[in-house]
């Protein structure tokens, strides 16, 4: 007589339950604010569905990423990050020559009809680089000087490949670099001397670029827009009396009164009054329809839900039996929580317009698509995580 073993249902979702939650919630909020805040795409359109029908296809496309890639082991990811980092730099280049000129940054190009963000790979791939490097080269009383330099010279690389046409981008790059440094435990001198070098280095590449190219081209005229942005944040008068709406400060002015003008829970969804009145309200400034349509519940929430998921990552890096393991986890935790705090910070007036989209809730495809992978990244390490915390008490387990 044979006996049957029953088999054990196969899970389609192996990584952390609080990272999927954080994932499906800010999904939820996206679809429900980018249909609201799209009023400008459904007429462009002429389809009042459009924008929810567009931006269900990008978070589909980004659950799917999420979803193949928790079950790709961690120790490709530095494999694949160096080859994707050649097709990055590659489609960087390529962005000179045929990118489609939006708002006078040539940040996109077009394959198959498919417009994509080359920046957006190549961040990913950086900070994948960066992480998987540091780890490896971790030593017990810090990391050497050379390790340092080796992570920041293909992130200056990077950065003076974005930053003529995407600033806000380069700029996140580095300092999420910089941030996985601080986390690697490099010497504060070799620290600080990493900051001052690269900040020379890029001043004197700022500089070739307008004595090169000169004031009329398209590369040196982004110069012009960041000026602008910079002089939006400062031209504001003390006296609220004296303030004037002008082309200059409309969009963060419009944020503002759209956060004044609401309430603890807000005017409800699709009630906003300000989003016809924000260019970018579905991507830039959706934390601000977020705020008028949901209030500050509503905001609290959206805070809540970054901070829990950078809370997971700091617990899965503590359950990794390596270093390499915990460096790209909290890596990725880091990156998404500055993005985000770097939206939210421009909404509510406290920096210059900076482009950045709030991960998974703003309207887009190459950010939601690379945001998607972040995520399935941080499942594929929390469920070897959680392997290696079950080995670990079977073999302390005397019964075992």
């Amino acid at each position: 007589m044979s006996i049957t073993i029953p088999k054990r249902p196969k899970r389609y979702f192996v990584g952390d339950f609080a990272v999927w939650a954080v994932f499906f919630s800010l999904c939820i909020i996206s679809l429900v604010e980018v249909y609201s805040a799209g009023t400008y795409l459904a007429i462009e359109a002429h389809s009042y569905f459009s924008p929810l029908v567009r931006q269900m296809s990008y978070l589909a496309l980004a659950a799917l990423a999420a979803f193949v890639v928790q079950f790709i082991h961690f120790r490709y990811v530095y494999h694949l990050a160096l080859l994707g980092g050649l097709a990055s730099f590659v489609l960087l280049l390529s962005t000179y020559f045929i990118g489609q000129n939006i708002n006078n940054g040539t940040r996109w190009i077009s394959i198959f009809g498919l417009s994509i963000q080359p920046s957006e790979l190549n961040k990913l791939c950086v900070i994948l680089y960066a992480t998987a490097f540091m780890a490896n080269a971790q030593k017990p009383d810090g990391t050497t000087r050379k390790v340092a330099f080796s992570v920041l010279f293909p992130t200056f690389v990077s950065f003076a490949m974005i930053a003529p046409q995407n600033l806000s981008t380069a700029l996140l790059l580095v300092v999420s670099v910089f941030a996985i440094l601080f986390i690697g435990n490099v010497p504060w001198r070799n620290f600080l001397k990493s900051i001052g070098i690269f900040s020379v280095m890029s001043v004197i590449m700022l500089a070739g670029l307008w004595l090169y190219y000169g004031p009329n081209s398209t590369a040196t005229q982004r110069f012009t827009t960041w000026e602008s942005r910079l002089e939006k944040k400062e031209d504001r008068p003390k006296d609220p009396r004296e303030f004037v709406v002008t082309d200059k400060n409309r969009q963060v002015t419009h944020a503002n009164i759209a956060f004044a003008s609401s309430n603890v829970y807000g005017r409800g969804p699709g009630n906003s009054v300000q989003r016809d009145y924000l260019a970018a309200a579905y991507s830039d400034f959706i934390f601000a329809i977020i705020g008028e349509e949901l209030g500050l519940a509503g905001c609290f929430l959206v805070v809540l839900l970054y901070m829990i998921l950078f809370v997971r990552t700091y617990y899965i890096a503590k359950q990794c039996a390596g270093r390499a393991p915990a460096f790209i986890v909290m890596g990725i935790g880091t990156i998404l929580l500055i993005q985000a705090f770097a939206n939210m910070a421009v909404a509510v007036g406290l920096v210059p317009v900076t482009g950045q989209p709030l991960p998974l809730v703003s309207k887009g495809g190459s950010s939601n698509l690379i945001t998607g992978i972040y995520f399935g990244i941080i499942l594929s390490i929390s469920h070897y995580a959680r392997t290696c915390q079950a080995e670990k008490a079977a073999k302390n387990d005397p019964e075992a």
